[in-house]
């Protein structure tokens, strides 16, 4: 995570165009980095799972985002969704905020500490074409990590929960 955050910190000196292919890196990086940990993989066990797609449905029904697809892994998750009334910004903090709260209420061993990074990456879709890639990126994510041989196996997906996004 050293080498991250160096990469994040030569950012902020960088044109846009050097800045994104280095975010792109961080991305990758951080991906393979978060496919081999071991560490903090409490995000598929209970009530944890439930709380964070409890979440999820939440904000849908709020008309904060419309949810596109998600995939919950041991220990990060993917959101595809389009901001309904409220930015991007916004409606990933309050999603951070509410989910932690929750956590630390119910799990007594993460009371007090901070529950998610202060760090997140977002990629924009313009395109149905697009849409497709993130849908079947998020949807192989399980399977790229070697937790599933099909992406339908793994229960902690939008495809797989009682909540379906259409």
């Amino acid at each position: 995570m050293a080498k991250i955050r160096q990469m994040s910190q030569e950012l902020e000196n960088l044109p846009d165009y050097e800045a994104l292919n280095i975010r792109r890196k961080i991305f990758k990086t951080m991906e393979k980095e978060l496919d081999k940990s071991d560490n903090k993989c409490d995000l598929i066990k209970s009530p944890i799972a439930e709380i964070i797609i409890e979440a999820i449905k939440n904000r849908d029904d709020k008309n904060i985002w419309r949810m596109v697809e998600y995939v919950i892994m041991p220990n990060h998750i993917h959101l595809f969704f389009q901001c309904g009334s409220k930015n991007l910004g916004w409606a990933i903090r309050d999603f951070k905020r509410w989910t932690a709260s929750r956590i630390n209420m119910e799990c007594p061993d993460y009371s007090g500490e901070p529950f998610w990074q202060r760090e997140w990456f977002d990629h924009w879709s313009r395109s149905s074409d697009f849409d497709e890639k993130f849908k079947r990126y998020i949807r192989n994510n399980p399977v790229k990590a070697g937790l599933v041989k099909d992406y339908k196996d793994w229960r902690f997906g939008s495809w797989n929960q009682k909540y379906q996004t259409e």
